[in-house]
């Protein structure tokens, strides 16, 4: 296996996640780091040409499995929330807790 994270990536890692592992730690994440990339990387390999895709992020289109049509999404902010019980807080959304107890 090819190694795709060396000292220098997982120190930086650890300083963005602020993290701190030991030696051993770092090996172990190290080599499980590899092998998440190793798998990415063969999923590069895989040849989709043909394969449509269910889901395109800028369409606005669903396409559900089963054949049926596409249905149009909402995009508008303001009708999303129409339904869901909010507020505004500091000019963000604060949005009721569904979990009891929360």
């Amino acid at each position: 296996m090819a190694t795709h994270i060396d000292e220098q990536t997982l120190d930086r890692l650890q300083s963005l996640t602020h993290i701190h592992l030991s030696d051993a730690e770092k090996e172990d994440m190290k080599q499980s780091l590899d092998a998440i990339i190793g798998m990415l990387d063969q999923l590069q390999d895989v040849d989709v040409t043909d394969v449509e895709a269910l889901e395109h992020p800028v369409s606005g289109h669903i396409m559900r499995l089963g054949g049926e049509k596409p249905e149009e999404v909402e995009t508008d902010p303001v009708a999303i929330l129409h339904n869901v019980r909010h507020r505004m807080v500091n000019n963000a959304v604060k949005i009721k807790s569904m979990i009891e107890g929360e």
